[in-house]
């Protein structure tokens, strides 16, 4: 599976973002990068390297590196959870790319996940 997700603003900027995570495309495109980036703001390469959580089949499954205290209420709340090591491929990747032509700017971001790189 794969995906690809453009946002496109009445003023001219866009937001190109692509996945293949399989299952787990929907978690990486609106977490990393909807919410993270256009609501709360990151920079699109902090939005699309960002910690993860995925529900899956009943198990929660969380990137390593929360805060413990979420984790731990995490762990509360969704007793069957996976807590995987370090930011795993599990997760899969989002890259992205975006463009203001206002400014005239271009931003690229690749996810380290799966060994993404801008130039």
């Amino acid at each position: 599976m794969m995906s690809a997700t453009l946002v496109y603003w009445p003023d001219g900027r866009l937001l190109a973002l692509g996945s293949g995570v399989s299952s787990r495309i929907r978690s990486a495109v609106l977490q990393q990068v909807l919410v993270n980036h256009l609501r709360l703001g990151m920079p699109l390469a902090e939005a699309v390297a960002a910690l993860l959580i995925h529900m899956e089949r009943d198990v929660l499954h969380i990137d390593d590196g929360h805060d413990d205290a979420i984790v731990e209420h995490l762990g509360q709340a969704f007793p069957d959870h996976q807590i995987w090591p370090d930011q795993n491929f599990f997760f899969g990747g989002v890259h992205g790319a975006a463009f203001e032509p206002g400014k005239n700017i271009f931003t690229a971001a690749g996810d380290p996940r799966r060994g993404g790189s801008t130039a």
